[in-house]
């Protein structure tokens, strides 16, 4: 049986237009920005909502649109799946 680490979820979002994500999550929702650090798929902007992370993540690469436009990190754990 799988056991939560917190009560919350994280989202992590590839961003096509970061100012703009973050003008409309941090300006526009009122979440505050927690941190901001290098990753390895581009540099990730973490905005909090209650015990929840939204990640913002402006690509190195910027990814095609599509279910094959499948973006992986070195350690193969973080898939994501862009859509237009």
């Amino acid at each position: 049986m799988m056991h939560a680490a917190k009560d919350s979820i994280d989202l992590g979002i590839i961003c096509g237009d970061i100012h703009a994500s973050l003008h409309f999550y941090h300006d526009l929702l009122g979440l505050p920005n927690v941190g901001v650090t290098e990753a390895t798929t581009g540099t990730m902007h973490r905005l909090r909502f209650g015990t929840s992370d939204v990640k913002l993540i402006d690509p190195t690469h910027r990814p095609g649109a599509g279910i094959s436009a499948r973006i992986r990190c070195k350690s193969e754990k973080m898939r994501a799946y862009c859509m237009r």
